[in-house]
């Protein structure tokens, strides 16, 4: 206690001790240590002024009771009736596992905890001015001002609006380079929410505009989001203008995805380049304040996604910030729907019109004659078809075809019986060779060498499609999937290469979706197939967004009858699924996908039926829609699945009650005729029959509600995921886990999938920040995780965190050796922490769910031993593998097969082949030290050293015969006494004769300093030595020097400059002695009189490959004190012609050529441009080029339009003399010399070269 009379005293209920006399008014630090088993207790006061200096200490001091068995309260008080202060800060308890002994211990080195890390945190901005980087855009008694400190965030900015005037705003500007993707994510707070604020994020053709109490007072739009007054509120948007949605998160909550606002409707942005933030301009929005704090940039190198959620995390080999937050249930996949809708009448195609300009007058890709057709947006159920009025003919030539398939879609409103209203079919050599025509309403084929053949009655007011196959001169005629006819070309002739539309009437018609099957180069590379753009009055076909890249085929939904029978929707945990509703009564409603005539290979999905009682079958066929030639699943309306096979009919698979989410997942081969299949993960059929067991190969994914004409098939099933094997971005398993994990895989991070577990990333909270969270929800399957070294490894140290949800279940934690054996298996088992060795339980500690837990395993595969640390507490050392390694490869942690209901959580998860490991919290130096020997006779390593505080410090040395650290010496080292050790062969590198030492020292009672006064090398002396050398490499990295790397038009050369000051003095003049500085491996001697001198050396650096330098300095037998170095960065500016290209241009057009018409008919006078500037130029002599390959400072360019075309340049003034100019253009001159009557418009363009060069024009006129 301290007493009245200004000391620290210790009362045992007897005797009271003086311990320390402290001043009033100063901070001091206390720590207490407490020994149950001894009753006694440690004090210790140090000094509070960062330094941490002990000032008293009293050890083995007696509790007031004797009798005390336990510590549970830290209590603290005034006396009664006292008028005195007391202030308190930073209590720390050692078996808090979010504290470690020491933590509270001088002033902070990391970011306060009111400091969120971002690409603007305002930090090192200056109070009361707009914050750098940012221009303010502020009306009269607004401002947007960098403000100290609010409700727990440092350094933020204060929004005010204090102008009456209704349009008088606080506004502030940022611009960053075009994104076309991207994610931005910021904090804020109102204190007014009936009062607006807007964040804009701009760019070309666009925006995305966020308001907060507008439209509602306290609600956010869009996405209808409350918010609070006070309330600091984090917002988060992700984007890519390849979409035509973008995504918005409210505290870190999905919200919803929302159109851009768009300049031309339908057109995304192509990028987004900059953030506005401004107040409301509304008359009652004034006298309010609004606060910003952490606004973050995803493409910033030195910022991730999340990073301003906290004020500090764990960092580590692995610590998860770089990726973002999963958003659980977009499940990947070949077809995954994220994004996509269902768009009725987009009928896929050769040439299906979707990507055509829409109106008259518009080029139709591949069709000639277009001026009398024009893409319409939609006709009757087809969107973006062909509409055909009059004039010539349309027509589309290739290659030349002896056999194969056209079909397409054809709607007529009218009955002529026109010859020139045809579809027509051409050779290259005879001509026509067959047609379509109407006559009375009915569609007719012809082909001259035969009688006219009626096809189909009553064709027209109604779309038809129509299919022609063709072999030779024999045809076959489909129409609407029936009504066959078989016909010829003209005889004699084959071989096909032009489809010509008629010229008809005024009377329109219309064409859609001509598929050709030769195709394999329409749609990036798909091609066509037979069938794929007939869909039976089709409702529509799943569709992606404007510009998403199209890899497959688009998934195509039939249905007869039932307008509404499919929708996007997201349940179930499962984003953006197919929900299909069978409401027809007297035919089916299916889902189809073209496989592309597959022998082998793995198809994965996910399904839910609605109920028990859905009849849905499910079959992977040959492509006649029988089930004979099918892998054929089907439930059968009794809650069941089965399967049919022409040898054992129908088989039970399992029950399958509706209501639920499964997985399936069937693996084909009909060369064998057998399949395999999974459901939930359980293989449920091996070797099964496929169908009757001929089937030649698999061409579609067909799902379907049943028969025509029976209505108790009333099939409901949700249907997402879609993955197929053959597919070169999806792996099977993929579509297991409920969000992508792709970004992982690629950095080395192996995953277990299974369904229903789950491996995605999260946000745990303030220190954790975003982990790794492994969910088990499967009583038959793990889910598991694998990160293999970058090379096996002798020894080393692997550290992490983990926490477990629920300690009744177990999660392993294995480190595998060379031959994939596990050589250490810890696990979190029921609620301890364990280790086993064989089925010896080694190692057996009581752990708690949902606590996070830091592990530490040293390990040794010369001894195959390890140290086990848990929470900086050594639990055992020297515990011997389960299996002997040579090396250890891989770190792998997974939760247990027949287990369930229970999550795993990791983070910050290092490896360290090198450095010594301290218990975490103890205070500890760790000096890695290269010398080397230049292979001189009897080496010996000299050194001297001191600590503070009685600090026991170990010195090192590498054995490279054993592969381990050798101590070499220990102690307590209170002065700078030499000591010496002899370096054997041993010890050093055979190589390169490397000595590797280390230095290490920790304590866990208090903050202490180790001085290094000498860690050097001697030699046996001779008459003529070489000498030791020391080192020393610095890497210098700055991202100026890869800045222009992606800018085609120049060389990658920079000036580099390093400047520095040394001084180098000599040890023992009798001795050869060397001192040089390295820069891109040019030696430069240094000067070693012991003066203070300066350095300058320049050099070219081509950042073609590169994005570093280095400096070395070597010195022998002296000293060498280093001061002030900087570096200087110029970019070259050389373009690949290897002239200096430094440029500005600009152009002034007229802005009243309108007023020049009155001028038209006027005799004898003459037209001059004036031009007045003031020309600066820099006072380097370079030789600068300008854009057209000239060499002059200064270019005027006029330009002149006459007679309806410009003419550019019409004249050029050219000049490098700085100063006050005039200059002027005869436009009258120029018409007369080039036979101009009509003087229309003008323009000049500036063109300004060199570096420094300032150009002002103070007017321009015409004369």
């Amino acid at each position: 206690y301290y007493s009245g009379v200004g000391r620290y005293r210790v009362w045992n209920g007897g005797a009271r001790t003086d311990v320390y006399y402290p001043t009033s008014n100063t901070w001091y630090r206390h720590k207490i240590v407490f020994h149950l088993d001894t009753i006694t207790f440690d004090w210790y006061i140090y000094s509070g002024d960062g330094a941490g200096t002990l000032l008293a200490s009293l050890i083995g001091a007696l509790p007031h009771r004797s009798w005390v068995t336990d510590i549970d309260k830290f209590y603290l008080s005034n006396v009664d009736g006292g008028t005195d202060i007391q202030r308190f800060d930073a209590i720390g308890y050692s078996w808090d596992p979010d504290y470690n002994i020491g933590d509270n211990a001088g002033f902070p080195t990391t970011p306060l905890a009111d400091d969120y890390p971002a690409t603007y945190s305002f930090d090192d901005d200056i109070d009361w001015e707009t914050p750098s980087g940012w221009t303010g855009y502020n009306d009269a008694s607004c401002w947007t001002d960098v403000y100290p400190n609010i409700d727990g965030y440092n350094k933020v900015v204060w929004l005010y609006d204090g102008a009456t005037p209704y349009d008088d705003q606080a506004r502030m500007d940022t611009y960053f380079e075009p994104r076309m993707n991207g994610t931005i994510e910021w904090w804020w707070q109102t204190w007014d929410n009936s009062k607006s604020i807007q964040f804009l994020i701009v760019g070309a053709g666009g925006l995305i505009n966020i308001l907060a109490g507008y439209y509602v007072p306290g609600q956010i739009s869009p996405g209808s989001v409350n918010y609070n007054a006070n309330e600091w509120i984090h917002t988060k948007v992700i984007f890519n203008v390849s979409s035509p949605k973008w995504e918005l998160w409210i505290n870190e909550e999905y919200v919803g995805k929302y159109n851009y606002q768009l300049d031309v409707p339908g057109v995304n942005p192509t990028y987004l380049s900059g953030m506005i933030i401004l107040t409301g301009n509304a008359a009652s929005m004034y006298d309010y304040s609004t606060f910003v704090d952490a606004i973050g940039f995803s493409w910033d190198p030195n910022y991730n996604v999340g990073d301003n959620l906290h004020p500090s995390h764990y960092t580590a080999t692995q610590d998860f910030e770089q990726y973002y937050v999963s958003v659980l249930g977009d499940y990947p996949g070949t077809h995954t729907f994220t994004d996509h809708t269902i768009q009725s009448g987009l009928f896929y195609g050769s040439y299906d019109f979707r990507y055509e300009n829409v109106g008259a007058g518009y080029p139709i890709t591949g069709w000639g004659g277009g001026s009398y057709a024009e893409i319409i947006e939609e006709w009757y159920g087809h969107k973006y078809v062909m509409k055909r009025t009059g004039g010539s003919y349309t027509s589309n030539f290739f290659a030349e075809q002896q056999s194969g398939t056209i079909e397409f879609w054809w709607y007529t409103p009218h009955d002529l019986s026109d010859p020139n209203h045809f579809v027509r079919f051409e050779n290259p050599s005879v001509g026509t060779i067959g047609e379509f025509y109407i006559q009375n309403g009915n569609l007719y084929w012809d082909s001259s060498s035969v009688t006219p053949v009626l096809v189909y009655s009553n064709f027209i007011n109604y779309w038809h499609h129509v299919r022609l196959d063709f072999n030779g001169n024999n045809v076959g005629i489909y129409i609407d999937g029936g009504s066959y006819v078989a016909s010829t070309f003209n005889t004699g002739t084959s071989g096909l290469n032009r489809i010509v539309l008629s010229k008809s009437t005024s009377v329109p018609y219309y064409f859609d979706a001509f598929g050709y099957s030769w195709d394999d180069s329409s749609h990036d590379g798909i091609g066509y197939g037979v069938g794929w753009n007939r869909a039976i009055n089709a409702y529509g076909q799943v569709t992606r967004p404007p510009n998403f890249p199209l890899t497959t085929r688009p998934l195509t939904l039939f249905n007869d009858l039932a307008p509404n029978n499919f929708e996007m929707r997201t349940y179930g945990y499962h984003n953006d699924v197919i929900n299909v509703r069978d409401l027809r009564v007297t035919s089916g409603t299916d889902l189809r996908d073209y496989l592309g005539n597959r022998t082998t290979g793995t198809v994965e999905f996910w399904i839910r039926p609605e109920s028990s009682d859905q009849p849905i079958n499910i079959w992977l066929n040959d492509g006649d829609g029988t089930y004979v030639d099918s892998v054929y699943l089907y439930l059968g309306g009794d809650g069941n699945i089965y399967r049919w096979d022409s040898t054992y009919g129908s088989t039970f698979v399992q029950s399958f009650p509706g209501g639920k989410w499964y997985h399936f997942r069937e693996e084909f081969n009909t060369t064998a005729g057998t399949f395999n299949l999974w459901i939930d993960g359980v293989q449920k059929v091996t070797d099964g029959l496929i169908g009757s067991g001929n089937v030649d190969a698999i061409n579609y994914l067909w799902i379907d509600t049943g028969s025509p004409g029976d209505p108790a098939w009333l099939g409901r099933y949700m249907i997402d995921a879609i993955g197929y094997d053959w597919d070169p971005n999806y792996n099977v398993g993929d579509n297991a886990n409920p969000t992508d994990l792709s970004a992982l895989e690629n950095d080395g991070w192996t995953f277990e999938k299974s369904p229903y577990t789950s491996a995605y990333i999260v946000d745990d909270g303030i220190r954790h920040n975003k982990v790794l969270k492994l969910e088990d929800d499967s009583l038959t399957q793990k889910i598991g995780v694998t990160n293999d070294f970058e090379s096996g490894q002798i020894n080393g140290t692997i550290e992490f965190w983990a926490k477990a949800s629920n300690v009744g279940r177990e999660s392993f934690y294995k480190i595998t050796n060379q031959a994939g054996a596990d050589s250490i298996v810890i696990r979190f088992e029921g609620s301890t922490f364990r280790y086993y060795n064989g089925s010896t339980l080694i190692i057996d500690q009581k752990i708690s769910a949902n606590t996070w837990y830091h592990i530490v395993i040293v390990f040794n595969c010369v001894t195959d031993t390890f140290d086990l640390y848990l929470n900086g507490i050594l639990v055992e050392s020297d515990i011997n593998f389960r299996y002997t390694a040579t090396t250890l490869d891989s770190f792998y942690v997974c939760t247990k097969t027949n287990k369930n209901n229970y999550d795993v959580f990791l983070d910050a998860i290092s490896y360290s082949w090198e450095g010594e490991y301290i218990p975490t919290g103890i205070a500890g130096v760790i000096s890695n030290i290269t010398l080397n020997t230049n292979g001189q006779l009897n080496p010996v390593l000299y050194y001297s050293l001191k600590t503070t505080q009685s600090t026991p410090v170990f010195v090192k040395i590498y054995n490279f015969n054993t592969g381990l650290w050798e101590t070499i010496d220990y102690g307590i080292f209170s002065n700078f006494d030499e000591n010496k050790f002899p370096i054997s062969s041993a010890y050093l590198d055979s190589t390169t004769n490397d000595v590797k030492c280390r230095i290490v020292s920790y304590s866990g009672t208090s903050i202490y300093s180790l001085y290094l006064e000498q860690f050097k090398i001697k030699a046996t002396r001779t008459s003529n030595p070489v000498g030791s050398t020391a080192s020393i490499t610095k890497l210098i990295t700055n991202s100026f020097i890869n800045r222009y790397d992606s800018n085609p038009n120049y060389e990658e050369l920079y000036t580099i400059n390093v400047e520095f000051d040394y001084r180098y003095n000599v040890i023992d003049e009798d001795f050869s002695k060397s001192a040089e500085f390295i820069l891109e491996n040019n030696p430069f001697t240094l000067i070693t009189d012991g003066s203070w001198r300066s350095i300058s050396e320049t050099f070219e650096f081509d950042s073609t490959s590169r994005d570093s330098f280095e400096v070395i300095f070597n010195i022998s037998n002296g000293v060498l004190d280093i001061d002030n170095m900087v570096y200087s960065y110029e970019f070259k500016s050389i373009d690949i012609n290897g002239n200096i290209l430094l440029q500005q241009d600009f152009e002034i057009g007229f802005p009243e050529e309108d007023e020049l018409l009155q001028y038209r008919n006027f005799r004898n006078i003459d037209y001059i441009i004036y031009n007045s500037y003031d020309l600066i130029l820099g006072p380097d002599g370079s030789t600068y080029y300008n854009t057209y390959g000239r060499t002059d400072k200064l270019e005027i360019i006029y330009k002149v339009k006459a007679n309806g075309q410009w003419y550019n340049p019409s004249s050029i003034y050219s000049t490098s003399v700085p100063g006050l100019g005039l200059s002027w253009f005869n436009v009258s001159q120029f018409m007369d010399d080039n036979y101009l009557t009509i003087f229309e418009d003008f323009a000049v363009e500036y063109v300004l070269i060199g570096n420094q060069s300032n150009l002002v024009v103070n007017w321009v006129s015409l004369n």
